[in-house]
């Protein structure tokens, strides 16, 4: 594990590229932020961030939005981070893929339907009801690095799960854009933790 001279997150050693900073020693910068100093074509540059951008494209909330539905994921909402397994036993050497997943759960309908409407992404569910329950629940549900832009609009206003969306901003960062899938042994040690530790938060 390296500390990010430029972010200070601490990531992954295979996260990271070496850059000599001074001469009489080195720092280290994340992929991430590597790839925001290195030279590349400038039409590259725009072509990457237009599909990252594209990802992570929610609705911008008003402040009055974004407090309210902070105050619903608080309450009756879930953020995990899920590890998905290939099921053909052919494949067994591949690697785990990891989803960020988010919901929010209501009796009322018309207010998952609000927050699917005001986000702009996700879909609303209808959950099944289980013998004990009296009322019928619904679900809006958002996955992916959408979830990581969501987050962003309503962090501010967050109070129980703040910690659970730090973590989630974490395992964003270990996303690369570069179209490889495989992922290193490090990184898939690392993403497990940070899925034990939103777990954990969850209780």
């Amino acid at each position: 594990m390296k500390n990010c001279s430029e972010c200070k997150q601490v990531l992954p050693k295979t996260m990271f590229h070496k850059a000599t900073r001074e001469k009489d020693g080195l720092s280290y910068m994340c992929k991430s932020c590597r790839s925001k100093t290195r030279k590349v074509p400038e039409e590259t540059k725009i072509r990457n961030k237009a599909k990252r951008d594209l990802e992570l494209i929610v609705n911008s909330l008003s402040d009055v939005d974004a407090a309210y539905i902070a105050g619903l994921l608080d309450g009756e909402g879930n953020i995990s981070l899920l590890r998905n397994h290939s099921k053909n036993p052919n494949r067994k050497n591949r690697t785990p893929s990891y989803v960020l997943r988010l919901s929010i759960n209501n009796t009322f309908p018309g207010i998952v339907e609000w927050v699917q409407m005001k986000v702009g992404h996700g879909r609303v569910y209808l959950e099944n009801r289980s013998a004990s329950s009296r009322k019928q629940s619904y679900r809006w549900s958002i996955t992916g690095r959408r979830c990581l832009g969501f987050l962003r609009e309503v962090y501010p206003y967050l109070k129980i799960k703040k910690l659970q969306a730090e973590v989630a901003f974490t395992y964003g960062r270990t996303i690369s854009y570069s179209g490889h899938c495989k992922l290193n042994e490090e990184v898939i040690v690392f993403r497990d933790e940070l899925r034990r530790q939103i777990s954990d938060l969850n209780g």
